[in-house]
């Protein structure tokens, strides 16, 4: 014997809630950060204040209170870093320079 399946559309999440008022639908992730992020893939050459040798990485996020960096070590935080990242404007390639605390 074949059972028969009842198909339902929903088009509000209330909809939805109410076959099962207990059960937790979905995730909202609600923006907390000050200043909006801005997605970017930007080089960045950077060393430690105390030392001389350079590294390279990607800057893959940006704001006014911050960076999103992609590094090939481990930092700590509070490590300060100087920092150089990269960036074209027209046919030129520029620079900007900063000293960077690890939070």
């Amino acid at each position: 014997m074949e059972e028969e399946i009842e198909r339902q559309t929903f088009s509000r999440p209330s909809d939805l809630h109410a076959l099962n008022p207990h059960k937790k639908l979905g995730a909202l992730a609600i923006e907390k950060r000050r200043h909006p992020r801005y997605s970017v893939e930007l080089p960045l050459d950077y060393s430690r204040v105390e030392k001389s040798e350079t590294h390279g990485g990607i800057v893959a996020n940006a704001s006014e209170g911050g960076l999103l960096v992609y590094l090939p070590e481990v930092m700590k935080i509070g490590d300060l870093l100087k920092i150089e990242i990269f960036y074209a404007s027209g046919l030129e390639l520029n620079s900007v320079k900063a000293v960077a605390k690890v939070v």
